[in-house]
């Protein structure tokens, strides 16, 4: 198995034939992991024990990926702390992956903040060009209806309920070709 970003970044997909070590394997399935954040872990696949032996060498020696369950899942950061990386283990708790994943997060989260709010004031920006722009070609029309008594203020109302409702129709449109075939 293979982690999804890694594949797609690979370009394999299940069923592909992929080398390791020289030997070639066949991509049974695709995977997502919790259990260690993706940033410290490019390039995960998970093999069988066998499998995995035929791959050491002294230039790749082996190394264990081991998810514990402790009976007090609080209590996780302490067994970290009491038991150090100095040796050739490396611990991590759950709670140190779910602060770097929610950092991560963060980070793309208010990239899309800050893309929304561009693309929102572009989009009044445009609906107010074109709406000037209507409202520049509507003077005629606008001198007609005061010169037949109408206020300013209905002037606006019938201006606005023409622009609200050619938004509603292009809404809809826009709507319905990207709607799912179904």
């Amino acid at each position: 198995m293979v982690e999804v970003t890694y594949a797609a970044e690979l370009g394999v997909q299940v069923g592909d034939r992929i080398t390791l070590g020289g030997r070639p394997f066949t991509v049974t399935g695709l995977a997502v992991t919790a259990a260690w954040p993706s940033v410290n872990a490019p390039g995960l696949m998970w093999l069988t024990r066998a499998d995995a032996m035929s791959l050491i060498s002294k230039a790749d020696p082996v190394s264990y990926l081991l998810n514990l369950k402790l009976a007090h899942p609080a209590s996780a950061t302490a067994f970290v702390n009491a038991r150090g990386n100095a040796s050739s283990l490396f611990f991590s708790s759950w709670q140190q992956i779910s602060s770097q994943d929610s950092r991560q997060l963060q980070q793309e989260q208010m990239a899309l903040v800050v893309g929304s709010w561009l693309l929102s004031l572009l989009a009044i920006a445009s609906v107010a060009v074109l709406v000037g722009g209507r409202m520049a070609e509507q003077t005629r029309r606008v001198g007609l209806l005061k010169a037949v008594g109408a206020t300013p203020a209905l002037v606006a109302v019938a201006l606005l309920a023409e622009n609200l409702a050619l938004a509603l129709l292009a809404a809809v449109l826009g709507l319905a070709g990207h709607a799912p075939a179904g």
